[in-house]
């Protein structure tokens, strides 16, 4: 059984103004294309991949022609940006990544502490 890879996003997501913004220029579609690629990239290591976008259409199952509208857009709106190596991530879902290991971290000392 394949584990369950987990990251969090707010419950409010679809209302803030980048996310309004991705809407209307391409409709509640670009939305759905945005978080299956935010999946992806939760799958690869350090969150990031090549900035293939026929790669990300097979990956995604998303059509290529959509995609070619999208990322580019979320690039603008700073919801995916590129990196210096040609790699495609999520500045959010890095960051609260992050955080979700430091905590981890800082649990993991606590119970150690405790334990000695």
């Amino acid at each position: 059984m394949k584990e369950a890879l987990v990251f969090f996003h707010d419950s409010s997501a679809s209302r803030d103004p980048k996310m309004i913004k991705l809407r209307l220029g391409l409709g509640w579609q670009a939305i759905g294309h945005y978080w299956a690629i935010v999946e992806t990239l939760r799958e690869q290591p350090g969150y990031r991949i090549e900035r293939n976008l026929n790669l990300l259409a097979v990956l995604t199952g998303i059509d290529i022609a959509d995609l070619n509208l999208t990322v580019p857009r979320c690039e603008e709106l700073e919801l995916l940006a590129t990196d210096e190596d040609g790699h495609l991530y999520s500045p959010s879902l890095c960051r609260r990544m992050e955080d979700r290991k430091e905590i981890s971290e800082q649990k993991r000392n606590a119970v150690n502490t405790r334990w000695k």
